[in-house]
């Protein structure tokens, strides 16, 4: 069995928080037979595998992985069916997100316009079923094709997704692509909220050595009734509170740990300033859980990944 799996890959280089030490073997394939050769060859050596994406929303420990890190480089698109005002595509999970707003723009689909801005590939956005106002990718996937305990299947995505949750996460299975189901039609107003949503990522939202959210927004309901009564703003938002808006009411702004700092434009972000270490990012976000369940009430549940030997 012939595969190139090196040694001793840095693997802060291929996320965008650019932190963390180096994977003991690392596979970059775009090859389905590769994959399975792969779960093949860590299996007989009881070798633990993870699956990298785009490198956004991941925090690598500053030990690195002592397995194997695959990059899993299937990043096709292809039309599959056409029917009525509507498009499937069948889309590799290695597939950058912003591939496929510009795709969908391009062919006239709606549906993706939330997506603007929003980094990673479609395999990591499903796994985590990534999202942004109200909107979410799981809300268009209808099939996904997996790789689980050695063989690769399709299945059906119907109630397979929940609030930056999925069925692939929950079950830590390996998405090799999947089946999108767009409408026709961009209008005038996918089109002013393109524009809108852009200016918004770019005067809110830090661009660079930042894996993006660092926490889930909290559901309303969490709430213990007390705190409402005690800060009646949490009634202006609806049905979910963003999680920058506690953490900004609890001061928490730039505050700064070594060489990792919550960002003064969205409090939900942490910015590497340059030689950041995993140890002060949980640091800061045990920080930050702590203050925001004294004053608040509520337990923030990180969105983030933690990559780590067990």
């Amino acid at each position: 069995m012939f595969l190139n799996i090196k040694k001793g890959v840095d693997l802060a280089s291929l996320t965008t928080f650019k932190i963390g030490g180096k994977a003991k073997y690392f596979l970059k394939t775009k090859n389905e037979k590769d994959l399975i050769r792969a779960f093949k060859w860590a299996k007989k050596r009881s070798i633990p595998i993870f699956l990298l994406g785009g490198g956004s929303n991941i925090l690598v420990s500053d030990k690195g992985f002592s397995g194997l890190v695959i990059k899993l480089n299937s990043n096709k698109i292809k039309k599959e069916l056409e029917y009525d005002n509507k498009l499937r595509l069948r889309v590799g999970a290695g597939l950058a997100m912003s591939k496929l707003l510009g795709y969908s723009i391009k062919h006239n689909l709606r549906g993706m316009i939330w997506a603007t801005g929003i980094p990673g590939t479609i395999g990591g956005g499903v796994y985590g079923n990534a999202g942004a106002h109200n909107k979410s990718i799981g809300d268009y996937v209808l099939k996904a094709k997996i790789f689980s305990k050695g063989k690769i299947k399709t299945i059906n995505c119907k109630n397979k997704f929940s609030y930056r949750n999925s069925f692939f996460k929950k079950n830590n299975l390996i998405i090799i692509e999947v089946l999108l189901e767009l409408e026709k039609g961009i209008n005038a107003s996918d089109i002013n909220n393109l524009k809108k949503w852009r200016l918004d990522r770019v005067n809110n939202q830090v661009a660079k050595m930042t894996p993006g959210c660092i926490f889930k927004n909290v559901p309303l309901k969490d709430f213990p009734k007390t705190i409402k009564n005690k800060y009646p703003d949490l009634k202006n938002f609806k049905k979910i509170v963003p999680t920058g808006w506690l953490i900004d009411n609890c001061k928490l702004k730039g505050k700064q740990i070594g060489n990792i700092k919550i960002s003064e434009k969205h409090a939900n972000f942490m910015v590497n300033l340059g030689k950041g270490r995993s140890k002060e990012v949980l640091e800061l976000i045990g920080l930050v859980k702590a203050r925001v369940k004294k004053k608040f009430g509520v337990s923030l549940e990180r969105e983030i990944i933690y990559l780590k030997d067990k």
